[in-house]
């Protein structure tokens, strides 16, 4: 599940936002108590030890809660816990994506979707980010 793009514009900075967005993973059929095993791993997933920096645990980066299941597909809402760049988002939830289809399902799972949860449309992003709360 590494990322393949990898894209700025010319002379645009990173901005610093906190808006949560969910994630869509199309992954090898679980049963039901698999669902439960599943989302028990992205619940203690906050509590590993952060991978991407090594300062602190991964929930002091991002928090993660399990939406939705069926035994193929699972919905997952990533809110950053603090203001960071969309590079820092990425980075932050490949490592967890990547860790836990390798423990999961031996790599075999993708993102098929992704939207973000914009509360207030029309607003310049780095303000829009920079004021919302994580809730």
């Amino acid at each position: 599940m590494a990322g393949e793009m990898k894209m700025q514009a010319p002379g645009i900075q990173d901005i610093g936002v906190n808006f949560p967005f969910v994630l869509v993973l199309e992954h090898p059929v679980v049963d039901l108590p698999g669902m439960f095993e599943l989302t028990q791993a992205f619940d203690m997933y906050e509590m590993e030890a952060d991978s991407t920096d090594q300062q602190g645990l991964v929930k002091e980066n991002i928090l993660v809660d399990v939406l939705e299941l069926t035994p193929t597909v699972t919905t997952i809402k990533v809110t950053p816990a603090e203001t960071m760049s969309y590079a820092a988002m990425a980075k932050h939830t490949q490592a967890m994506l990547d860790s836990l289809s390798k423990r999961l399902f031996k790599g075999k799972a993708r993102i098929v979707r992704m939207s973000w949860e914009i509360d207030k449309t029309g607003v310049a992003s780095d303000l829009r980010g920079m004021l919302r709360k994580v809730s």
